[in-house]
Protein backbone atom coordinates (compact mmCIF):
# COMPACT_ATOMS: atom_id res chain seq x y z
CA UNK A 1 0.00 0.00 0.00
CA UNK A 2 1.41 3.71 -0.84
CA UNK A 3 0.86 6.40 2.11
CA UNK A 4 1.78 9.50 2.14
CA UNK A 5 2.08 11.22 5.35
CA UNK A 6 2.05 15.33 4.59
CA UNK A 7 3.16 17.79 7.59
CA UNK A 8 0.73 20.87 6.73
CA UNK A 9 1.96 24.70 6.96
CA UNK A 10 2.32 26.11 10.50
CA UNK A 11 2.16 29.36 8.71
CA UNK A 12 2.03 31.45 5.43
CA UNK A 13 4.41 34.08 5.90
CA UNK A 14 8.42 34.03 6.53
CA UNK A 15 8.30 36.94 9.00
CA UNK A 16 6.30 34.56 11.13
CA UNK A 17 8.00 30.87 10.76
CA UNK A 18 10.15 30.34 12.46
CA UNK A 19 13.56 28.93 10.63
CA UNK A 20 14.70 26.29 13.74
CA UNK A 21 10.54 24.63 13.36
CA UNK A 22 12.69 24.07 9.59
CA UNK A 23 15.26 21.92 10.91
CA UNK A 24 13.08 19.85 13.10
CA UNK A 25 11.49 16.73 11.33
CA UNK A 26 7.92 16.13 12.17
CA UNK A 27 8.95 12.71 14.41
CA UNK A 28 5.41 12.09 14.80
CA UNK A 29 5.22 11.40 11.04
CA UNK A 30 8.57 10.01 10.96
CA UNK A 31 7.97 7.39 13.83
CA UNK A 32 4.56 6.08 11.48
CA UNK A 33 6.28 5.86 8.37
CA UNK A 34 9.05 3.71 10.39
CA UNK A 35 6.32 1.12 11.21
CA UNK A 36 4.42 1.19 8.04
CA UNK A 37 7.81 0.46 6.16
CA UNK A 38 8.56 -2.32 8.70
CA UNK A 39 5.43 -3.69 7.55
CA UNK A 40 5.82 -3.66 3.89
CA UNK A 41 4.16 -0.43 2.84
CA UNK A 42 5.51 2.34 0.59
CA UNK A 43 5.76 5.54 2.23
CA UNK A 44 6.71 8.87 1.56
CA UNK A 45 6.53 11.93 3.84
CA UNK A 46 5.78 15.63 2.40
CA UNK A 47 7.17 18.43 5.36
CA UNK A 48 5.35 21.53 3.68
CA UNK A 49 6.99 23.83 6.37
CA UNK A 50 10.51 22.62 4.71
CA UNK A 51 9.21 23.00 1.00
CA UNK A 52 7.61 26.19 1.36
CA UNK A 53 10.36 28.10 3.66
CA UNK A 54 12.67 26.57 0.52
CA UNK A 55 10.45 27.94 -2.26
CA UNK A 56 10.35 31.96 -0.17
CA UNK A 57 7.02 30.81 0.73
CA UNK A 58 4.96 30.99 -2.81
CA UNK A 59 1.84 29.06 -1.92
CA UNK A 60 0.78 28.15 -5.68
CA UNK A 61 3.74 26.84 -6.02
CA UNK A 62 3.88 24.83 -3.00
CA UNK A 63 0.58 23.39 -4.22
CA UNK A 64 1.51 22.65 -7.44
CA UNK A 65 4.76 20.88 -5.84
CA UNK A 66 2.26 19.31 -3.70
CA UNK A 67 -0.32 17.75 -6.70
CA UNK A 68 2.80 16.81 -8.62
CA UNK A 69 3.67 14.54 -5.29
CA UNK A 70 0.45 13.36 -5.04
CA UNK A 71 -0.04 12.69 -8.98
CA UNK A 72 3.13 10.92 -9.14
CA UNK A 73 2.73 8.73 -6.14
CA UNK A 74 -0.83 8.22 -6.51
CA UNK A 75 -1.02 7.39 -2.45
CA UNK A 76 -3.87 5.02 -1.57
CA UNK A 77 -3.99 6.85 1.85
CA UNK A 78 -3.19 10.10 3.09
CA UNK A 79 -2.21 10.45 6.32
CA UNK A 80 -1.55 14.28 8.51
CA UNK A 81 -0.87 15.07 11.56
CA UNK A 82 -2.40 18.52 12.53
CA UNK A 83 -1.91 21.13 15.26
CA UNK A 84 -4.39 23.86 15.35
CA UNK A 85 -2.05 26.04 13.43
CA UNK A 86 -1.93 24.10 10.64
CA UNK A 87 -5.83 23.28 10.35
CA UNK A 88 -6.12 25.91 7.30
CA UNK A 89 -3.64 23.66 5.06
CA UNK A 90 -4.90 20.60 6.80
CA UNK A 91 -7.93 21.09 5.01
CA UNK A 92 -6.67 22.20 1.49
CA UNK A 93 -4.26 19.20 1.84
CA UNK A 94 -7.56 16.85 2.07
CA UNK A 95 -9.37 19.24 -0.67
CA UNK A 96 -6.49 18.53 -3.42
CA UNK A 97 -6.36 14.88 -2.76
CA UNK A 98 -10.15 14.09 -2.91
CA UNK A 99 -10.31 16.16 -6.09
CA UNK A 100 -7.38 14.03 -7.22
CA UNK A 101 -8.57 10.56 -6.44
CA UNK A 102 -11.97 10.50 -4.65
CA UNK A 103 -10.82 7.46 -3.05
CA UNK A 104 -8.20 8.26 -1.20
CA UNK A 105 -8.50 7.49 2.28
CA UNK A 106 -7.63 10.85 4.75
CA UNK A 107 -6.52 10.12 7.95
CA UNK A 108 -5.99 12.86 10.38
CA UNK A 109 -4.33 12.72 13.79
CA UNK A 110 -2.94 15.26 16.09
CA UNK A 111 -3.94 17.72 18.97
CA UNK A 112 -6.37 19.84 17.02
CA UNK A 113 -7.91 16.57 15.13
CA UNK A 114 -8.50 15.43 18.49
CA UNK A 115 -10.27 18.40 20.13
CA UNK A 116 -12.23 19.74 16.99
CA UNK A 117 -12.97 16.72 15.06
CA UNK A 118 -16.42 17.86 14.22
CA UNK A 119 -15.13 20.85 12.92
CA UNK A 120 -12.89 19.02 10.82
CA UNK A 121 -15.47 16.45 9.71
CA UNK A 122 -17.99 19.01 8.84
CA UNK A 123 -15.33 20.89 7.00
CA UNK A 124 -15.10 20.56 2.46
Amino acid sequence: MRILLIYPLVCKKPAIYDYHLGNVPPLRLTYLASFARAHGHDVKILDRNIDAYRNNFDISSLNRMMLKTISDFDPHIVGMSVLTPQAFDAQNIAKVCKDFNPSTKIIVGGQHASIEYEKMLESE
